[in-house]
C-alpha cells in the first residue's frame, strides 16, 4: 500500500466513523512513573531542590541506599 493509499483509507473510514477511527488518548502510567515524571516537573518549576552529587559513584551509592 502507497502512502496515498493509505491516506485515503484513513480518510475514508474517518468519514464513515464520524471521526478519527480509533480513540486518542494520553498514554498511562503505573504509580511509580508518575510519581518520578511529577517530581521532575516539580524540580523544573522550582518546587524542590534537585539532589546534587560530587561524583558518579555518589549518586549510585544514593541509588542503592532508596
Amino acid at each position: 500500500m502507497t502512502l496515498t493509499e493509505a491516506i485515503n483509507v484513513f480518510l475514508h473510514k474517518s468519514v464513515i466513523e464520524g471521526g478519527l477511527p480509533f480513540d486518542v488518548r494520553q498514554p498511562r502510567y503505573n504509580a511509580k512513573t508518575e510519581a518520578a515524571m511529577q517530581e521532575a516537573r516539580e524540580i523544573m518549576s522550582g518546587k524542590i531542590v534537585a539532589e546534587e552529587y560530587d561524583s558518579p559513584a555518589a549518586m549510585l551509592a544514593a541509588i542503592d541506599d532508596e
